[in-house]
């Protein structure tokens, strides 16, 4: 037990990582006079500042840091992991939320609509496949479809069996496949851009982790 404890790595720091922020809210005070469009969210991780070029995803948009904001503070040309901020870009375009705000140079989330996950099932009826849930990632809500269950596993009496659907309080192993495509990583990459849940008849019934992307060649 001593030797596998000491064989765990430290996680890095969240400032380390490359850039995400899950775009929550879009904000304009055209009644004041104030012709800013900040888009506002939390930093989930990396750093980033005045000047960096950026992109959004899904979307593919690009544009330039313009200025830091955040609520009555002196002012910031820089922003870190775990802050709730703003920021305002060079040029207009426009926004919605759900979009990830990443940094150009660094290595990007991946773009699809198609992954791999587990997902621990609390559900009153059993996930199914072909039925369409809400997914729900970092900011992002989508229809998504179980394209298929690989594997199910009894949280219970830890035993793995190929079936049809998974019931409450199991696990499964399961592809996903979304109406239109969402940016995540990996959890192994990135934990806080790789968690989900599922909603059914309006109900949070299961949460997930994503494993990797699934290209058609995969599945």
């Amino acid at each position: 037990m001593i030797d596998v404890l000491d064989s765990f790595e430290k996680a890095a720091p969240r400032d380390l990582l490359p850039f995400r922020m899950p775009v929550q809210d879009i904000y304009k005070f055209t009644e004041e006079g104030d012709e800013r469009r900040i888009i506002a969210g939390r930093i989930e991780t990396g750093t980033i500042k005045v000047g960096d070029d950026i992109t959004f995803l899904p979307s593919g948009k690009k544009n330039r840091i313009k200025s830091v904001e955040y609520f009555n503070g002196p002012l910031r040309t820089q922003a870190y992991a775990q802050e709730s901020v703003g920021f305002t870009y060079d040029t207009e375009i426009y926004i919605r939320p759900g979009e990830i705000l990443c940094k150009v140079g660094e290595k990007l989330p991946h773009v699809s609509n198609k992954f791999k996950a587990n997902v621990f099932w609390m559900g009153k009826q059993p996930l199914v496949k072909d039925k369409t849930y809400k997914l729900k990632i970092t900011t992002q809500q989508v229809p998504v479809v179980v394209a298929d269950i690989i594997h199910v596993l009894n949280a219970a009496e830890l035993l793995s069996t190929h079936k049809s659907h998974v019931d409450r309080h199991e696990v499964g192993e399961i592809i996903l496949e979304t109406l239109k495509p969402v940016a995540f990583d990996a959890v192994s990459d990135i934990a806080q851009m790789g968690r989900f849940v599922l909603v059914d008849n309006y109900e949070i019934a299961g949460g997930g982790i994503i494993l990797a992307p699934v290209f058609d060649s995969d599945s």
